[in-house]
């Protein structure tokens, strides 16, 4: 009995070793099929003060067209606004005068011409602010319809064609009255008047279009009768109505008072007896800018030489209200005092600069990227997580959506090997701050013996458009966009 005891113990014990050795063969098996180390560098990024051209931003130029029987018309050539080599800009304002139309219904000619103007600026690659308007000489009352609804048809008449370009017609500003289509000195804004222009223009607009009004009051006034509520201090349009996210301003009394001309009014947001639809302190109108120009553009021309556009106390302001385009030409004395400034920053890109040139390169959004870095785990990870950031140093953020993806290319051969698109928004790359997302990299696929280093890069692209956006950084731009960094495998 003792040595068959002693037997059974022997078989336990070599059973117990042969599966110890089963796995510890399988698991060095395993650790040998997934040890995968990862060697990341990222590329040595630094933020450019070059000009760099990207749609929707910037200084804009002004055309104007008055419509009638026997009018003819000099159109740009094609291509002109996107030739790198010109002084041209993306985007331009096309005003077109509708006064010889006041009392009556557009002509099938007077539509033929706002066809050809649009077709012809369409051509150029320009993004176009399109402004409706019965004056050019601060006479409107004299030059208006007489009746609301005859200025109703004329947007009726008008939407088809605008619609039929709306991959290029970015803003329509106004509600085609007030001297200059600034929407003051006219009949056609009380009794409700000014809702029931803008949303015959809402009904009739292509929606991908921004609507822009003249005033935040205005904005605060419309959006209220809208909603059907008091407008929130600090406006999020886009949790509000259809309009109201795609309701934007366009100022040009900007930086020209204390209240911008008779942009802003005096009285107190806080206090219990505003409303909403009063004009507001500078302050508290800057404010209200700051919050809601985050998801609708704002834009216009500076006027009239003071102390509030100084260039320290306008790069303030311009940024607090988002501002992304600005007129080309007026005023001039105010464009030539920054043209005069220059920028005194140590060890800063800006420093010798002019405030002119500060300034242009701010309007709108720019993204420099500021750093990047790849997680894995060798034994329990297939998927490595790149993370990158970006900073958006221009006074606004990107109002149309873009797409954005990491691309992998072997070292090797040149070629792609993965397009990763990326799950964020780049219209929430917030002006002024910083922004992080990250991206899964399937770093085993990429496991090959003969081929185990590739680049990373970041490609961000309008794809209305067909245009890659330029990043302000000091690397070259290649078909994939720009190095974010390298990967040794």
């Amino acid at each position: 009995m003792k040595q068959k005891h002693s037997n059974r113990l022997c078989s336990v014990i070599v059973s117990i070793i042969v599966v110890l050795i089963v796995l510890i063969a399988v698991s060095l098996f395993w650790v040998n099929s997934r040890l995968c180390f990862v060697d990341y560098t990222p590329y040595s990024y630094s933020e450019s003060s070059d000009a760099i051209k990207n749609p929707y931003v910037g200084l804009y130029s002004i055309r104007g067209y008055l419509l009638a029987e026997d009018a003819t018309f000099s159109l740009p050539e094609a291509n002109a606004a996107i030739d790198s080599s010109s002084s041209s800009f993306e985007l331009s304002l096309i005003e077109i005068n509708l006064k010889n139309y006041r009392n009556c219904d557009l002509s099938d000619n007077a539509l033929s011409q706002i066809d050809s103007i649009l077709s012809a600026w369409t051509k150029t690659g320009s993004q176009l602010i399109l402004r409706f308007l019965y004056d050019w000489d601060g006479q409107n009352l004299e030059s208006e319809p007489n009746e609301l609804s005859q200025i109703l048809i004329h947007m009726e008449q008008v939407g088809p064609i605008v619609n039929k370009y709306a991959s290029s017609v970015y803003i329509m500003q106004g509600i085609f009255v007030g001297n200059w289509g600034e929407m003051n000195n006219t009949t056609h804004m009380g009794n409700g008047e000014i809702e029931t222009l803008i949303q015959k223009l809402d009904d009739v607009i292509d929606p991908s279009i921004f609507l822009s009004v003249r005033t935040p009051a205005q904005w605060r006034t419309i959006v209220g009768e809208y909603h059907g509520t008091k407008v929130p201090r600090c406006p999020q349009p886009n949790l509000l109505s259809s309009l109201a996210s795609r309701l934007g301003l366009y100022n040009d009394g900007m930086l020209g008072s204390a209240n911008d001309t008779g942009t802003y009014g005096d009285k107190a947001a806080a206090d219990l007896d505003t409303n909403y639809s009063d004009a507001w302190t500078r302050e508290d109108e800057l404010a209200f800018q700051n919050d809601l120009c985050r998801y609708v553009p704002n834009g216009g021309e500076v006027i009239i030489d003071n102390v509030y556009n100084d260039f320290d106390n306008a790069v303030k302001d311009l940024l607090q209200m988002h501002v992304s385009y600005l007129n080309s030409e007026y005023d001039s004395t105010v464009l030539n005092k920054w043209k005069e400034t220059i920028i005194n920053k140590t060890y800063d890109v800006w420093n010798g600069m002019s405030g002119y040139d500060y300034i242009e390169r701010h309007l709108g959004y720019r993204y420099v990227l500021d750093s990047s870095s790849l997680k894995f785990h060798p034994l329990f990870d297939d998927t490595g997580m790149l993370t990158v950031t970006i900073r958006n140093v221009g006074f606004s953020n990107c109002y149309r959506p873009l797409e954005a993806s990491v691309y992998v290319v072997s070292d090797l051969t040149g070629d792609c090997v993965a397009k990763v698109p990326i799950d964020t928004d780049p219209r929430l790359w917030n002006s002024g701050e910083s922004s992080s997302f990250t991206v899964p990299i399937d770093v085993r696929s990429l496991n090959n013996r003969e081929n185990n280093t590739y680049t990373l890069y970041l490609k961000c692209s309008d794809t209305t458009l067909n245009r890659t956006i330029l990043f302000a950084n000091t690397q070259t731009l290649t078909e994939y966009g720009y190095e974010l960094g390298s990967i040794k495998i």
